[in-house]
């Protein structure tokens, strides 16, 4: 933690993202995860709704951020917003931020808004870039 600040940073600026293909296991995943949330940091479940990364995942992992899969949102959007708005009420009510993925459309911002999201991330914001990272991070003797 020493080295996050010595960039600037607090371990609340850092986010870990376990993907759904992760195939850990799931308790033991849990339990680090509740030390890093307990250290401060933030641990977010991405595409949430694909494959693996369904509610009884969300419910072992207990993570504080949940990225809704893309197609998750556009399956139910129009046809089945109640669905959304009980999930996204069953993360808040657990601690968890809201991020849905994928987002190309500003109606969809604004609809998902109305439902409670709290981020969004997709093409609509911006492209995927390259990041250069200037002076990486050395391990620093003890």
């Amino acid at each position: 933690m020493h080295i996050i600040k010595s960039f600037g940073f607090n371990n609340s600026d850092i986010v870990t993202e376990v993907t759904e293909g992760e195939s850990l296991n799931e308790i033991k995943l849990g339990e680090g995860i509740k030390k890093l949330i307990s250290l401060g940091f933030n641990t977010a479940m991405d595409d949430f709704g694909d494959g693996q990364s369904d509610i009884n995942r969300f419910n072992t992992l207990k993570p504080n951020i949940v990225k809704v899969s893309r197609q998750l949102y556009l399956d139910n959007i129009e046809n089945n917003p109640s669905h959304l708005i009980s999930l996204i009420d069953y993360f808040h009510k657990s601690e968890a931020k809201v991020v849905v993925e994928g987002i190309e459309d500003e109606s969809h911002v604004e609809i998902l808004k109305s439902m409670g999201v709290d981020y969004f991330q997709g093409f609509f914001f911006h492209k995927p870039t390259l990041v250069e990272i200037k002076n990486t991070i050395q391990v620093v003797p003890k």
